[in-house]
């Protein structure tokens, strides 16, 4: 159901492309394509080709002007820069139809992207994409049953990582991660994730011994490196449920906040976001988890409810708006 967004960003050059721009080459080589997905949106489209590791979006900051959404191509997917069928060289200019019929067997499910409509048009909120603005990748959530391999991997530092110690990783992490998925075993359960694009698999070779098998978690799932770095140098950090099973055991026995306005009391006045990020993540490695977010962003984005009253005492963004303003200077106690 991917071929054809595969096709027209592979058509456009892959990178930082402009969702209405996508939106109107997708419909010109297959206008069907929403209606094959089961969606009825190129918002939804995309949401499920991330979900799927197909692509990355993010937005594009301006000093001077606002935000413009990007979706890019993820490497796995780009031609070659020497392939002899490039995309883009094509005389009239027109798009081939897409190959239908190509293996693209990828699980999809789940949200995140740009609002834009499956119809050809422009966006008001596009703007050009100009050297030196800052980009900023959004991560892609990935779906249930591959949340406890993505952040045991992240625990693990990513890349490289040897297949029994991530799998003995994932089973302390969430001991029924393979009935979850439907498997009986690591290797279906890798499977899977492989096909779904979270993570990718080889061998080490060596001259004198036996090939060591790795799992490297897709780049466009892994941390920020500082968060990375946060999350390794912590001595005395535990594995904590992954998956939903640490969202829905409730009442949860922390606030989902405790450990931010833990990191909060221990840091100066006025810290940097970054200092305050990979402190928490330092502290409390599952805290995105269990808030069901995938970034720092996200995580102090807006204040939690609890039987509809604003809980300013539990409230990440009160905590980082207060402590910043300078107007309390000892954080309120949980």
């Amino acid at each position: 159901m991917f071929q054809p967004l595969v096709d027209e960003l592979r058509h456009q050059g892959g990178n930082l492309r402009q969702p209405s721009i996508l939106a109107d080459g997708l419909m010109e080589r297959d206008p069907t394509a929403c209606k094959r997905a089961g969606v009825s949106s190129f918002k939804d489209y995309i949401d499920r080709a991330v979900d799927a590791g197909i692509v990355t979006v993010g937005t594009m900051e301006y000093p001077d002007r606002p935000a413009a959404p990007w979706i890019s191509l993820n490497l796995a997917w780009r031609i070659p820069q020497n392939s002899d069928t490039t995309t883009t060289s094509s005389e009239d200019g027109s798009r081939p139809p897409s190959s239908l019929s190509a293996n693209t067997h990828l699980l999809a499910v789940a949200p995140v992207a740009p609002e834009t409509t499956c119809q050809a048009g422009t966006s008001a909120n596009d703007a050009d994409m100009a050297p030196g603005a800052n980009v900023h990748p959004v991560p892609p959530h990935p779906t249930a049953i591959f949340q406890a391999l993505v952040d045991e991997l992240r625990f693990q530092g990513g890349n490289l990582r040897q297949r029994s110690i991530v799998a003995d990783g994932l089973l302390k992490r969430d001991p029924i991660a393979y009935k979850r998925a439907g498997v009986s075993g690591f290797k279906g359960y890798i499977d899977m994730a492989v096909e779904a694009g979270i993570v990718t698999v080889g061998t080490m070779e060596y001259p004198d011994r036996l090939p060591d098998p790795w799992i490297s978690l897709s780049i466009a799932w892994r941390l920020p490196q500082e968060s990375v770095t946060a999350i390794q140098s912590s001595a005395a950090v535990s594995r904590s449920p992954s998956s939903l099973e640490a969202t829905s055991a409730a009442p949860q026995a922390r606030s989902l906040f405790q450990g931010l306005i833990d990191e909060l009391r221990q840091l100066s006045t006025r810290p940097l976001r970054s200092q305050v990020a990979a402190g928490l993540l330092k502290r409390d490695p599952s805290a995105y988890t269990r808030a069901g977010v995938v970034s720092f962003g996200h995580y102090i984005g807006k204040p939690q409810k609890r039987g509809g009253q604003s809980d300013n005492h539990h409230s990440s963004h009160f905590c980082l708006e207060a402590f910043y303003s300078g107007t309390i200077q000892t954080l309120p106690a949980s």
